[in-house]
């Protein structure tokens, strides 16, 4: 083991999903608060793989989806995967390109967030290609959710059968 194996040992991962979701070649955007800055900024639907509630992270993405818009979606397919290493905690998010089924969207009362635990989410709206092209990297919470709709803009896609589910031992 080399000195740099053992330094990042107590290393806890994260599962994340998230899904730019679509309708009618426009793109769900949610408006929420940064845990860190509290500063209101856009972000995709995304949320955190709870193996209580999820069989998998496709069943996290449809979860999350409702918890934060209460959107229905059907997944097209897999866009890409992120990694952040941040200190000891390092984050994977498996990111799907989904039907948005109805453009009626909408934010949950703060007290239903609470229940998820997704308190913060002040707005949800659907955004042109071109209105999304002209946001910044300052406009999102974080580089995750810019850097997604950037790669769905530049066409990039593989088929949901790359996440292959293995049953239990």
């Amino acid at each position: 083991m080399t000195k740099r194996s053992i330094k990042k040992k107590n290393i806890v991962t994260t599962l994340k999903v998230g899904v730019i979701a679509l309708y009618r070649g426009r793109i769900l955007l949610i408006r929420e608060q940064n845990n860190s800055t509290h500063r209101y900024a856009w972000n995709i639907i995304k949320g955190s793989f709870e193996p209580s509630k999820d069989d998998s992270i496709l069943d996290t993405a449809i979860r999350e989806a409702e918890e934060e818009a209460n959107a229905k979606i059907k997944l097209k397919y897999f866009l890409a995967n992120y990694y952040l290493l941040d200190g000891r905690k390092a984050l994977m998010m498996f990111t799907f390109v989904a039907d948005l089924l109805d453009p009626r969207v909408r934010i949950s009362p703060r007290k239903v967030q609470a229940q998820y635990g997704c308190d913060k989410v002040i707005k949800a709206k659907l955004f042109t290609k071109q209105q999304l092209l002209r946001l910044k990297p300052e406009d999102f919470i974080g580089m995750r959710g810019y850097l997604a709709t950037r790669d769905y803009l530049k066409g990039i896609k593989f088929p949901l059968s790359m996440i292959v589910i293995l049953p239990p031992k």
